[in-house]
Protein backbone atom coordinates (compact mmCIF):
# COMPACT_ATOMS: atom_id res chain seq x y z
CA UNK A 1 0.00 0.00 0.00
CA UNK A 2 1.69 3.04 -1.05
CA UNK A 3 0.43 5.74 2.20
CA UNK A 4 0.65 3.04 4.86
CA UNK A 5 4.32 4.06 5.66
CA UNK A 6 3.23 7.75 6.40
CA UNK A 7 0.23 6.21 8.32
CA UNK A 8 2.37 3.88 10.54
CA UNK A 9 4.40 7.22 11.12
CA UNK A 10 1.68 9.42 12.12
CA UNK A 11 0.30 6.07 14.00
CA UNK A 12 3.37 6.37 15.94
CA UNK A 13 3.83 9.62 17.02
CA UNK A 14 0.13 9.68 18.21
CA UNK A 15 0.93 6.67 20.64
CA UNK A 16 4.30 8.38 21.22
CA UNK A 17 2.38 11.45 22.22
CA UNK A 18 -0.33 9.35 24.29
CA UNK A 19 2.78 7.94 26.30
CA UNK A 20 4.23 11.49 27.16
CA UNK A 21 0.92 12.99 28.30
CA UNK A 22 0.64 9.60 30.19
CA UNK A 23 3.67 10.14 32.23
CA UNK A 24 3.09 13.91 32.50
CA UNK A 25 -0.03 12.85 34.31
CA UNK A 26 2.28 11.20 36.95
CA UNK A 27 4.06 13.70 37.51
CA UNK A 28 3.43 13.68 41.23
CA UNK A 29 4.51 10.24 41.69
CA UNK A 30 8.33 10.06 43.25
CA UNK A 31 9.80 7.65 40.40
CA UNK A 32 8.11 9.79 37.22
CA UNK A 33 11.30 11.43 36.78
CA UNK A 34 12.85 8.01 36.48
CA UNK A 35 10.26 6.60 33.73
CA UNK A 36 9.95 9.47 32.19
CA UNK A 37 13.73 8.94 31.35
CA UNK A 38 13.43 5.45 30.68
CA UNK A 39 10.57 6.04 28.08
CA UNK A 40 13.23 9.46 26.75
CA UNK A 41 15.32 6.62 26.42
CA UNK A 42 13.89 3.88 24.55
CA UNK A 43 12.07 6.50 22.11
CA UNK A 44 15.69 7.84 21.81
CA UNK A 45 18.10 8.35 18.29
CA UNK A 46 16.98 7.94 15.11
CA UNK A 47 13.73 6.87 13.66
CA UNK A 48 13.04 6.44 18.04
CA UNK A 49 15.23 3.27 18.06
CA UNK A 50 16.35 3.63 21.60
CA UNK A 51 19.88 4.19 20.81
CA UNK A 52 21.11 7.40 22.28
CA UNK A 53 23.65 6.41 24.98
CA UNK A 54 23.74 9.94 26.58
CA UNK A 55 19.82 9.23 26.98
CA UNK A 56 20.21 5.77 28.47
CA UNK A 57 23.15 7.35 30.52
CA UNK A 58 20.42 9.54 32.09
CA UNK A 59 17.97 6.66 32.65
CA UNK A 60 20.82 4.80 34.55
CA UNK A 61 21.69 7.99 36.73
CA UNK A 62 17.92 8.19 37.28
CA UNK A 63 17.88 4.40 38.62
CA UNK A 64 20.63 5.55 41.42
CA UNK A 65 17.31 6.65 43.49
CA UNK A 66 16.92 4.39 46.13
CA UNK A 67 12.73 4.79 45.20
CA UNK A 68 13.48 2.84 42.18
CA UNK A 69 12.56 -0.55 41.62
CA UNK A 70 15.94 -3.23 42.03
CA UNK A 71 15.37 -4.92 38.63
CA UNK A 72 15.25 -1.78 36.55
CA UNK A 73 18.95 -1.27 36.98
CA UNK A 74 20.49 -4.00 35.79
CA UNK A 75 18.16 -3.59 32.54
CA UNK A 76 19.35 0.05 31.78
CA UNK A 77 22.85 -0.74 32.01
CA UNK A 78 22.27 -3.82 29.27
CA UNK A 79 20.48 -0.63 26.95
CA UNK A 80 23.21 1.46 28.11
CA UNK A 81 25.65 -0.75 26.86
CA UNK A 82 23.92 -2.00 23.35
CA UNK A 83 23.56 1.53 22.62
CA UNK A 84 27.11 2.38 23.32
CA UNK A 85 28.24 -0.65 21.44
CA UNK A 86 26.36 0.31 18.18
CA UNK A 87 27.81 4.30 18.40
CA UNK A 88 31.12 2.02 18.56
CA UNK A 89 32.29 3.01 21.77
CA UNK A 90 33.76 -0.62 22.84
CA UNK A 91 35.60 0.23 25.76
CA UNK A 92 31.89 1.88 27.74
CA UNK A 93 30.00 -0.78 26.19
CA UNK A 94 31.79 -3.78 27.59
CA UNK A 95 31.65 -1.83 30.79
CA UNK A 96 28.11 -1.52 31.08
CA UNK A 97 28.08 -4.48 29.85
CA UNK A 98 29.84 -5.84 32.96
CA UNK A 99 28.61 -3.82 35.38
CA UNK A 100 24.47 -5.20 33.76
CA UNK A 101 25.77 -8.76 34.58
CA UNK A 102 27.20 -8.21 37.57
CA UNK A 103 24.09 -6.44 39.22
CA UNK A 104 21.96 -8.97 37.03
CA UNK A 105 23.62 -11.71 38.91
CA UNK A 106 22.89 -9.91 42.06
CA UNK A 107 19.09 -10.03 41.61
CA UNK A 108 18.74 -13.27 39.86
CA UNK A 109 17.95 -11.76 36.79
CA UNK A 110 19.22 -14.39 34.01
CA UNK A 111 17.30 -12.92 31.25
CA UNK A 112 19.05 -9.82 31.50
CA UNK A 113 22.44 -11.61 31.51
CA UNK A 114 21.92 -13.70 29.03
CA UNK A 115 21.17 -10.59 26.76
CA UNK A 116 23.92 -8.73 27.66
CA UNK A 117 25.81 -11.89 26.99
CA UNK A 118 24.61 -11.98 23.60
CA UNK A 119 25.26 -8.37 22.58
CA UNK A 120 28.54 -8.77 23.92
CA UNK A 121 29.45 -11.23 21.57
CA UNK A 122 27.85 -9.53 18.62
CA UNK A 123 29.72 -7.19 19.14
CA UNK A 124 33.01 -8.66 19.45
CA UNK A 125 33.28 -7.18 23.32
CA UNK A 126 35.22 -9.76 25.78
CA UNK A 127 33.43 -9.98 29.02
CA UNK A 128 36.11 -12.08 30.54
CA UNK A 129 38.08 -11.12 33.75
CA UNK A 130 40.65 -8.75 31.94
CA UNK A 131 36.97 -6.64 31.23
CA UNK A 132 36.02 -6.27 34.54
CA UNK A 133 38.92 -5.92 37.15
CA UNK A 134 40.37 -3.00 37.78
CA UNK A 135 42.96 -1.40 40.60
CA UNK A 136 41.29 -1.94 44.09
CA UNK A 137 42.71 1.17 44.97
CA UNK A 138 39.42 3.09 42.89
CA UNK A 139 36.97 1.88 45.50
CA UNK A 140 35.24 4.96 47.03
CA UNK A 141 35.62 5.88 50.93
CA UNK A 142 31.53 4.24 50.62
CA UNK A 143 32.72 1.32 48.91
CA UNK A 144 35.79 0.63 51.12
CA UNK A 145 33.13 0.63 54.33
CA UNK A 146 30.89 -2.04 52.43
CA UNK A 147 34.28 -4.28 51.26
CA UNK A 148 34.99 -4.37 55.23
CA UNK A 149 30.67 -5.48 56.05
CA UNK A 150 31.68 -7.90 53.44
CA UNK A 151 33.80 -9.52 55.02
CA UNK A 152 32.53 -9.66 57.88
CA UNK A 153 29.73 -11.84 56.43
CA UNK A 154 26.83 -9.49 56.58
CA UNK A 155 24.09 -9.71 53.92
CA UNK A 156 22.67 -6.44 51.91
CA UNK A 157 19.94 -5.62 54.35
CA UNK A 158 22.66 -5.98 57.60
CA UNK A 159 25.07 -3.55 55.64
CA UNK A 160 22.56 -1.00 54.46
CA UNK A 161 21.55 -0.71 58.57
CA UNK A 162 24.80 -0.35 60.10
CA UNK A 163 25.46 2.28 57.00
CA UNK A 164 22.06 3.80 57.55
CA UNK A 165 21.08 2.78 53.44
CA UNK A 166 18.76 0.79 52.02
CA UNK A 167 19.74 -2.71 51.14
CA UNK A 168 19.01 -2.01 47.24
CA UNK A 169 22.01 0.90 47.39
CA UNK A 170 24.09 -1.37 49.84
CA UNK A 171 23.33 -4.18 46.88
CA UNK A 172 24.68 -1.77 44.06
CA UNK A 173 27.86 -1.18 46.35
CA UNK A 174 28.24 -4.44 46.00
CA UNK A 175 27.73 -4.93 42.88
CA UNK A 176 30.47 -1.78 42.26
CA UNK A 177 32.92 -3.79 44.40
CA UNK A 178 32.96 -6.95 42.88
CA UNK A 179 33.37 -5.97 39.92
CA UNK A 180 36.01 -3.16 40.34
CA UNK A 181 37.87 -6.26 42.17
CA UNK A 182 37.06 -8.38 39.40
CA UNK A 183 35.42 -11.14 42.28
CA UNK A 184 32.80 -13.33 41.50
CA UNK A 185 31.51 -14.41 44.53
CA UNK A 186 31.50 -12.44 48.18
CA UNK A 187 33.92 -15.15 49.59
CA UNK A 188 35.67 -14.05 47.01
CA UNK A 189 35.76 -10.37 47.86
CA UNK A 190 35.83 -11.32 51.11
CA UNK A 191 39.15 -13.25 50.77
CA UNK A 192 40.81 -9.82 48.51
CA UNK A 193 39.38 -7.18 51.33
CA UNK A 194 41.79 -9.43 54.02
CA UNK A 195 44.77 -8.96 51.68
CA UNK A 196 44.09 -5.22 50.93
CA UNK A 197 44.36 -4.74 54.97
Amino acid sequence: MPGSAPLAEADDVAAEAHIRALTAGLAFWPTSRLWESVIDAELSGPAAAGNDPDAWQRAVAQAADSAAPAHLRPYLLLRLGRAQAESGNRSAAATSLVDSIAEADLLGAGFVRAEAEVVASRAGIPLDDSAARTDATELTARERQVLELIAQGLSNRQIGEQLFISSKTASVHVSAILRKLGASTRTEAAFLARQLV
